[in-house]
């Protein structure tokens, strides 16, 4: 009836797309943090 299929494997590659974008970004929320680490406390001792 549907030409559209939501097969079991097309799905869980989608969620794996999704949850690996969500993990690239993580990384890059952490090196980002990491950064403003280092940066934060010269701010501080400036002031």
């Amino acid at each position: 009836v549907g030409s559209r299929i939501y097969s079991p494997q097309r799905r869980a590659k989608a969620l794996d797309d999704i949850y690996g974008h969500q993990v690239a970004a993580g990384k890059r929320l952490e090196s980002l943090d990491e950064q403003l680490m280092l940066i934060i406390p010269v701010d501080f001792d400036v002031t």
